[in-house]
């Protein structure tokens, strides 16, 4: 495998291609609920918020030391595998996954909305 990269731009653009297939995916789960879509909103927003939160800040404990979880994508030419050409995309120190949540989630609500 090649050493990880530190792309800002593409990484911030499929993290939110995965913040936003997650959203969907939820929206479209509680679709069978008699949820308004507010409250759908709002259910989405403030999982995500805490999932990314926990990816900006979060703190996990195993065995006396202190793991972050991080969300990271592999660029491979075939997913099944990691070769010698597969790349660790990773977020640059500064990402803040958090910031980015309520105006993606809104977006999609008013997908929803004009469908």
């Amino acid at each position: 495998m090649k050493t990880e990269i530190e792309d800002t731009e593409l990484f911030g653009n499929l993290a939110e291609r995965f913040r936003c297939s997650l959203a969907e995916s939820l929206f479209d789960s509680l679709e069978k609920s008699d949820l308004s879509i507010e409250q759908r909103e709002e259910i989405v927003g403030n999982f995500l918020g805490d999932l990314s939160i926990s990816l900006d800040q979060g703190e996990l404990s195993y065995q006396n030391k202190f793991y972050r979880p991080l969300l990271g994508f592999l660029d491979s030419q075939n997913l099944q595998f990691w070769d010698k050409n597969t790349q660790l995309i990773l977020p640059s120190e500064e990402y803040d996954h958090h910031g980015n949540v309520w105006p993606e989630v809104q977006q999609i609500s008013e997908n929803i909305k004009s469908t």
